[in-house]
């Protein structure tokens, strides 16, 4: 299971996408999330990711974080401490300039660069012109200078129209892994807050984008993942590039579970104070025991707590133990239904029911679903992605492909 944490250093941004999570908080600067914190307590939540959860590896991110002095500073102080430092980043900043150079001799692992579209449809969904020629400009600088790097790409309407084109720039420049990432009506972008229906893209032409831009990635080595997407909304062949909830943990690239649920606090994310007592993600209370333990949780009380404080022990150690992976699997599918995730009709008939999470109730992807037949349902949330080729830094293989 993965090992990475994330740390929020700020709301603020020189971009204003119209799709973003955090919008209201990067527009008002009064917001408690908006400026970006001291050094000192980002070096304090990093040690936590370090010495508390065990991670090994963090995405540093806004906001956007190449806008923040301290930078350099927190990058080199993660390799101190042996967290191997990524930094999710519209790449603006790291286009011209020498900033790029100062995060690589502080000891930056890598980029996950945000390619939301190409060109005037990266500036229309950005807000702000030149943005495409900008990214164009950084894409062939890591190219050139070797600069190990991701790809994240947004499916809003525009995007998705340009997913082949999207695919065959990144493959061309070195990107090593691209994800594409389903627009998600959640936080600002939720229904009733900055919602707006004409960014999801239409099911039918978006499948036919992701098949097209997924060949072309794969044909060139390139590891490709989609989140957040039913895998029946994909072809066979490419179902075992889909993460939801519940195969996020299994993605070394994605984040840990009980790590995240602690820097997502507000105490993590916000500019003043000091941060709050890390907690692991099993002492929280437990949510649907397997049936005996249920029963047993139920009639004595203690015995909730008791269980609380001995799972917890597995993940300290790493440990890729049946309890560990059950727990992790059942917090993939609270989140998802905590966000508006859900089945559709059509999945009382799935196959894969039991392992999806089913499309966002606002995506509109529900009548485009097509259930998947087997003799006998899935159980196993990594039935597809364990046939996938992954992309592992040396300095994880030890833990990550232990066989």
């Amino acid at each position: 299971m993965t090992r990475r944490g994330v740390l929020w250093l700020g709301q603020t941004c020189n971009l204003r996408c119209r799709f973003c999570y955090f919008l209201s908080r990067v527009e008002d600067p009064s917001s408690p999330d908006h400026a970006f914190m001291p050094l000192a307590k980002a070096r304090r939540i990093c040690d936590t990711l370090r010495g508390f959860f065990g991670n090994t590896a963090v995405d540093l991110q806004g906001g956007e974080p190449t806008l923040w002095k301290d930078l350099p500073d927190l990058v080199g102080h993660c390799r101190a401490i042996g967290l191997h430092p990524t930094v999710i980043t519209n790449g603006l900043e790291l286009a011209r300039g020498p900033l790029l150079g100062r995060l690589r001799e502080a000891g930056l692992r890598d980029l996950l660069v945000s390619v939301i579209a190409l060109d005037e449809s990266c500036d229309h969904l950005a807000g702000r012109a030149g943005t495409g020629l900008l990214q164009g400009e950084l894409l062939a600088r890591l190219r050139d200078g070797g600069v190990p790097f991701r790809v994240n790409c947004v499916l809003t309407r525009d995007g998705a129209a340009q997913v082949p084109e999207i695919a065959r720039r990144a493959a061309g420049s070195g990107a090593r892994v691209v994800n594409f990432i389903a627009y998600n009506p959640v936080a600002d972008q939720a229904p009733g807050g900055r919602f707006s229906s004409g960014l999801l893209p239409e099911p039918a032409p978006l499948g036919r984008a992701l098949a097209e831009g997924l060949d072309i990635l794969l044909a060139a080595g390139v590891e490709a993942n989609v989140r957040y997407i039913p895998p029946c909304l994909l072809e066979e062949r490419h179902r075992p590039c889909a993460y939801g909830f519940q195969q996020l943990s299994y993605d070394h690239h994605e984040w840990d579970y009980a790590s995240w649920d602690w820097t997502d606090r507000p105490e993590q994310r916000r500019c003043d104070g000091e941060p709050g007592e890390p907690r692991r993600l099993e002492d929280k209370p437990l949510v649907g025991l397997p049936g005996p333990l249920e029963g047993l949780a139920s009639a004595f009380p203690g015995v909730r707590a008791a269980l609380s404080r001995a799972l917890p022990r597995c993940l300290r150690q790493g440990s890729r133990a049946e309890d560990a992976a059950d727990l992790y699997a059942r917090r993939g599918r609270v989140v998802a239904r905590s966000l508006g995730f859900a089945h559709a009709p059509a999945c009382a008939g799935c196959a894969a029911r039991g392992i999806c999470d089913g499309p966002h109730a606002a995506s509109g992807l529900g009548p485009a679903l097509r259930p998947i037949r087997a003799q006998a349902a899935f159980t196993d949330p990594c039935r597809y992605i364990r046939l996938q080729d992954k992309v592992v830094e040396e300095e994880d293989r030890s833990w990550a492909l232990p066989s």
